[in-house]
């Protein structure tokens, strides 16, 4: 009897074997090497500073535009009233410029007509020379006159272009000096660090004082109440793995709720060497006996989920895709 009895369970056992080899083969697909992902963002300032004020706190929820801490203000101010000083005096010189070319305008068409003038009585002149109606000396006064008018029209040429060039790189430097209080002005603003988006404050750990340089990361904002699974599957199941397809999903920080999911995506590339900053994932291939078996990544909506149940991202899930 005690023989017929572990023959029994050796029977059972079998039968449970070959079921559940059935379910993971033609059923579905199971995987453990699973994790919640959400959009996060490091925060990093866009200008040098020293550190003023913190507004949130590390944990603490925040909605996009939400003010998280700010750089003392006094120097950037400073320097917009610098640029804006700057961009007044270089408007009143275009001013200043502008005057002059209208006077050197004016001035011009006085010296052309002279010219006209001094032209017609050297003609004249000469025609009276010829007649010997008039002097030599007459003649050639009225000659040196037009010489000495055109050379007044050269000089008054030369003087126009003169202001008219400066008044060129006076608009450029206009130009120059409002891209100057711009950026002033962009300055100022970025010194006041706002929130990208509504998320959790990760990893906070700062005091007011420090010199901050810009585009060093401070802290992170996790968007996790927005959250969703990344799962990486081994390469025998990926072939059956369809968008669209029912997930059973465990969350281990919540390890006796069964969630509902679907599958979004599967990724269509991997990179089968562990070299760093390569574009295309890699991702550590099972050991199954010898043969190392790669994973592809399959990404899965979470569906229904629990208004009591908060997801934090990195924490590890178990999945069961249904084929």
């Amino acid at each position: 009897m005690k023989i017929k009895a572990k023959y029994k369970v050796l029977i059972v056992l079998f039968i449970i074997l070959i079921i559940a080899v059935i379910i993971f083969a033609f059923i579905g697909g199971y995987t453990s090497n699973a994790y919640i992902r959400a959009n996060w963002a490091e925060i990093t300032p866009r200008v040098n500073g020293y550190l003023k004020e913190i507004y949130v706190t590390n944990n603490q929820f925040v909605k996009a535009g939400d003010p998280l801490f700010t750089m003392d203000r006094y120097p950037f101010k400073l320097a917009i009233e610098k640029s804006q000083a700057d961009l007044d005096y270089a408007v009143a010189q275009k001013g200043i410029l502008q005057d002059q070319i209208t006077t050197a305008s004016s001035q011009v068409k006085i010296l052309e007509n002279e010219l006209v003038l001094a032209d017609t009585e050297r003609n004249r002149n000469q025609l009276l020379f010829k007649e010997n109606a008039v002097s030599r000396q007459q003649m050639e006064n009225t000659q040196t006159n037009y010489y000495r008018a055109a050379q007044n029209v050269e000089t008054s040429y030369q003087t126009l272009k003169l202001y008219q060039d400066q008044y060129k790189a006076q608009i450029s430097t206009i130009e120059q000096l409002t891209a100057q209080l711009n950026l002033a002005k962009y300055n100022y603003d970025e010194s006041l660090v706002l929130a990208p988006f509504d998320g959790y404050v990760t990893n906070m750990y700062l005091m007011p004082g420090p010199f901050i340089q810009a585009g060093t990361p401070l802290f992170g904002i996790a968007q996790t109440q927005v959250c969703w699974v990344e799962a990486n599957f081994k390469e025998y199941w990926i072939g059956s793995i369809k968008p669209g397809q029912e997930v059973i999903l465990s969350i281990d920080s919540n390890p006796f709720r069964v969630l509902k999911g679907r599958v979004l995506s599967v990724t269509n590339a991997v990179n089968r060497l562990s070299t760093p900053q390569m574009v295309l994932p890699y991702i550590e291939p099972g050991i199954d006996w010898i043969r190392l078996e790669y994973r592809f990544t399959v990404t899965i909506e979470i569906l229904d989920l629990p208004k009591d149940m908060q997801l934090r991202m990195g924490t590890d899930a178990r999945v069961f895709v249904l084929f």
